[in-house]
């Protein structure tokens, strides 16, 4: 499959591929230039802050007034991509940008990567579930995430939540697609 894959690509002469996993992002760009794929590969949230700062799309539209971002694990520890989701959150009309306490380099995994997505656990507090109380306490919004795992861990941590103020979870595509309707 991984060969079909690579001989796909350059049969279509493909320049660039734009992924919205950060775990398809971290296998396209590390392990498969050892096999002879050199084709540049770029997080979705990169891709959209490109467009954003070259003025191709604007954000218009206010989508909440507090907002903080959870790190995925692949995008930010593993290849460094911090400040373009901080950065679509910052260009949305009437945003404010919270930090989380466990954030960026010392981010807090959802759990979900590590294949916890499909474990039922006996035992102690689900992960997802420790790293929702945190997004809750921090008195946001919308917590955006850049990470189809982490998206359906954080939403099933805060349904587990009772309080007030509930924050909502979205992807960072969809909280800037919400901005330029």
């Amino acid at each position: 499959m991984l060969w079909r894959n690579i001989d796909r690509f350059l049969q279509h002469r493909i320049k660039k591929i734009v992924t919205l996993c950060p775990h398809c992002l971290n296998t396209l760009k590390n392990e498969y230039p050892e096999l002879g794929c050199n084709i540049p590969v770029v997080h979705a949230t990169q891709f959209v802050m490109d467009l954003i700062s070259e003025k191709k799309i604007t954000p218009k539209y206010p989508v909440a007034p507090k907002i903080a971002v959870h790190d995925a694990c692949y995008l930010g520890r593993y290849n460094e991509v911090y400040q373009p989701p901080r950065d679509i959150c910052k260009a949305v009309p009437g945003v404010q940008l919270t930090e989380l306490l466990r954030s960026k380099e010392n981010g807090f995994c959802c759990g979900g990567g590590g294949g916890r997505m499909w474990l039922h656990e006996n035992t102690g507090q689900n992960i997802n579930v420790v790293r929702a109380e945190e997004v809750a306490d921090a008195d946001i919004d919308i917590i955006g995430t850049s990470c189809p795992y982490c998206l359906i861990m954080l939403d099933d941590g805060v349904k587990s939540l009772e309080g007030e103020k509930i924050p909502k979870v979205a992807d960072i595509i969809d909280i800037v697609a919400e901005a330029i309707k």
